[in-house]
């Protein structure tokens, strides 16, 4: 590295804007190319922040459009997006789409990416391509008689899970999206009916992100799954499972899984739940793991937070407008009888035809003050949303800007619980009461994150005399797992309870999905925190009758109106707020944005190498 190069690498320290990792990065890059200029060094850091941030890549005309940083003014700078195009082009660490270099230019989109980045979006991109397309699995005869007898006309729901149905058994992939209480999973119920009377054989795969949302999924649909006719219910794994333990992949190693392209799953038929919590690297990983006639039914909504990792892949397989192509509205009327009208406006995402959105809202039929706050907040609507959140007419649905009546409330949702644990009350009564309640937040750190309310709220429980003993371990208090431990047979977003057993001695209690108590040694756990307050990231999958969710004094660019909807949508039957409105207000105007080329890479195919990423 040259002295320069050191000098300006040690100013952009000093601005505080970087992470230490980012400037590393680009001071490696530096060591390796004396003549790497400045700005350059600037671009590579700005793209690794923007990959921890959860982005793909970096768009050039987005960098242009920022103030050069107030370093050096003698450093040459790019005054536009094409500029910046000319300047990475001449450097030799940068490659073209399909050149194998460390980073990559794709300059006629004006993205820049690693080459890891790029190659795992090439890569799904032509997964999906592959997939879509018209494959029925069945004569018309067969499907149109199932989807009549599961879809009937009479049901407000009927037609759009009915059509939801029809492109499962018409193609190998259906992308099933909709908000929380839409009947997504019992829709999957009846897609799984029709395919599996159609083939009987077919080998079901039942997945989610994590272990908690595995569970969730695998009690809804066994419910769904019960309330079928009685000669249309089929028989599907008793267990859904996470997709790290589904490929055979252990977070963090360096290894193929244990199913990749050159051995795919013994699966016919695979049904993702939760899919906005998957990034891209993991989403490749599932989809080239899938054998080539395997049918994948991605389900989930995509207003909600994305991964933490990089990538928005459900969001990016959504952006196109809703509505089918000619062609493929002829097929699904000669497939089911019924009638439907193409979509007037054009777009050759290869995915426009095998998506479904479900609108018909069903869990907030006794709570419809949560419903419009649900849709004001995806909307967008201030003016809704603080009308919502002041007024009287919404019991089930308040706002205070008051942080001193917080911990009222906070005592309020979580003395049921405390009262069953002080009276002797079994643990799943225990458990089932926590469980109806959760205070959320949207940091970390910060008196109004979940560091800082943890510690307020353990210390208000103590003075009430609710919490006793001194020590980690104390009586009540709730833990998250935050890894899995497949010893223990606890999954990374496993919630419990310290409870005592019937000698006293104390046990870290799970609920398992089938509603049986799992009791380990609280010294067996490995990886927990305290979890009187979550994230709302953490809870995502997750519902509870009664939500608190408590945001910031200050603004935050982590306050995004995907967070607000999340958090909000995690309430089953009343919400309660703590936050100043004008947070709301800037909340609302930003939205979750990632840069990606997925959309592009799936809308024109490009040719790219055999080297993979794994």
């Amino acid at each position: 590295m040259t002295p320069a190069q050191a000098a300006w690498l040690r100013a952009l320290r000093n601005l505080g804007r970087f992470e230490e990792f980012d400037l590393q990065l680009a001071g490696m890059f530096a060591r390796q190319d004396p003549q790497l200029p400045e700005s350059a060094m600037w671009v590579i850091a700005c793209l690794s922040q923007q990959i921890q941030r959860g982005a793909v890549c970096l768009t050039l005309a987005g960098l242009a459009a920022e103030t050069p940083p107030a370093v050096n003014p003698s450093v040459p700078w790019p005054a536009n997006a094409a500029d910046w195009v000319t300047l990475l082009r001449r450097v030799p660490a940068v490659g073209v789409p399909g050149q194998i270099r460390p980073l990559v230019l794709d300059g006629s989109s004006g993205r820049f990416y690693s080459y890891r980045h790029w190659d795992l979006e090439q890569r799904l991109a032509r997964e999906l391509r592959q997939r879509a397309g018209w494959a029925p699995v069945a004569e018309a005869r067969v499907v149109r008689r199932a989807l009549n007898a599961l879809f009937p006309a009479d049901e407000p729901a009927a037609s759009l899970q009915g059509l939801a149905a029809a492109l499962a058994a018409s193609g190998r992939i259906t992308v099933l999206t909709g908000g929380p209480g839409t009947g997504k999973t019992t829709t999957l119920a009846r897609m799984l009916a029709v395919l599996l009377h159609a083939r009987p054989a077919s080998r079901v795969a039942l997945v989610a992100p994590t272990g908690k949302a595995a569970a969730r999924m695998e009690e809804a649909l066994g419910g769904a799954l019960a309330r079928l006719p009685a000669q249309w219910r089929v028989t599907v794994p008793a267990q859904a499972t996470t997709l790290h333990r589904l490929l055979g992949l252990r977070p963090g190693a360096a290894h193929l899984p244990r199913f990749h392209p050159a051995h795919p799953l013994p699966v016919d038929i695979l049904a993702l739940d939760e899919a906005s919590m998957v990034d891209l690297a993991l989403m490749t990983r599932l989809v080239e793991a899938l054998p080539d006639t395997a049918r994948l039914i991605l389900l989930g909504d995509p207003d909600q937070l994305a991964s933490v990792e990089a990538g928005a892949v459900l969001g990016d397989l959504c952006e196109s407008p809703l509505g089918f192509s000619p062609m493929q509205a002829r097929r699904l009327v000669e497939l089911t009888g019924w009638s439907m009208s193409p979509a007037t406006a054009r777009d050759d995402h290869p995915l426009r035809d095998h998506r479904v959105h479900l609108t018909h809202n069903h869990r907030f039929g006794d709570s419809p003050g949560l419903a419009r706050l649900a849709a004001a907040v995806n909307g967008g609507d201030a003016a809704a949303v603080h009308c919502l959140l002041t007024g009287e007419g919404e019991p089930e649905v308040s706002g205070s800007a008051e942080p001193g009546l917080m911990m009222e409330q906070v005592l309020a949702g979580y003395a049921p619980y405390l009262d069953a644990l002080t009276a002797g009350t079994a643990a799943a009564e225990v458990l089932g009461r926590f469980e109806q309640f959760r205070v959320l937040c949207a940091h970390r750190a910060g008196p109004f994150g979940v560091d800082g309310l943890n510690a307020r709220i353990e210390a208000a429980l103590r003075r009430r005399g609710y919490l006793l003993g001194e020590g980690l371990w104390t009586a009540g208090r709730p833990v998250l797992v935050t890894r899995n431990d497949p010893g223990a047979r606890l999954a990374n977003g496993d919630v419990g309870l310290i409870l005592p057993d019937r000698s006293g001695r104390l046990q870290a209690v799970f609920r398992r999905s089938d509603g049986s108590v799992h009791a380990i040694s609280p010294a067996r756990l490995g990886a927990w925190e305290t979890a009187f307050a979550m994230t709302v990231h953490k809870t995502q999958g997750s519902e509870f009758d009664t939500v608190l969710l408590v945001l910031p004094s200050e603004d935050s660019p982590l306050l995004t109106r995907n967070l607000l909807y999340t958090g909000v949508t995690r309430a089953r039957r009343r919400l309660r707020v703590v936050g100043p409105v004008e947070i709301w207000e800037s909340a609302l105007a930003r939205r979750q944005q990632r840069a990606s080329g997925l959309g592009d890479a799936l809308r024109r195919p490009q040719a790219i190498g055999d080297h993979e990423c794994y």
